[in-house]
């Protein structure tokens, strides 16, 4: 909650380092390979990038993305992680099959708290903080968040600022990373 306080505050991320997005993506892929399992899940990462950021903060939005995709993935699915470099900024996604995300829903789902369905969520295990943690990590990098649907699946990322002279880059303070 002290991590959401000062993101909320505008502290922005510390220890930025040039970071290879795709071996993050493939290191979050390899943690949560026995919940993949569990589920009856195959992965692909896509795509590549690097850029200036806390890698263990965005190594901890990309878990909370694909914890969140695993949930809402029926066994013998197919999710992929994405990695998109474009001209100013990067856009990282995990693509889950299903049916599109509510309208009600999409406009909630970064809120601190919010759960889609309640009757899903199994007591204790599921507090609705995972996708507010993902948008504040954004937030703190310069970046913004989204939920799309694009051909049958449910895309759910974030978006950084990309290259050296990205506002990140440059920001000044309070040093927040979270285990």
């Amino acid at each position: 909650m002290l991590f959401l306080a000062r993101a909320d505050q505008g502290d922005r991320a510390q220890g930025l380092e040039r970071t290879d997005l795709a071996a993050e993506a493939e290191r979050t892929l390899k943690y949560c390979e026995p919940l993949l399992e569990q589920g009856g899940l195959t992965t692909t990462r896509v795509g590549e990038a690097s850029i200036d950021c806390n890698p263990a903060l965005v190594r901890r939005a990309l878990v909370n993305l694909l914890v969140n995709a695993i949930q809402h993935t029926n066994r013998g699915q197919h999710i992929e992680v994405t990695i998109e470099a474009r001209r100013a900024d990067v856009k990282l996604s995990v693509k889950n099959p299903g049916p599109p995300i509510p309208e009600r829903t999409k406009a909630r789902m970064f809120d601190r708290f919010f759960r889609a369905d309640d009757a899903r969520a199994r007591a204790g295990q599921r507090h609705g903080l995972g996708l507010t943690i993902v948008a504040a990590i954004a937030r703190m990098h310069g970046g913004t968040v989204f939920a799309e649907y694009d051909g049958g699946a449910n895309c759910v990322g974030f978006v950084l600022p990309g290259g050296a002279s990205s506002p990140t880059a440059a920001a000044v303070g309070q040093n927040i990373t979270i285990a």
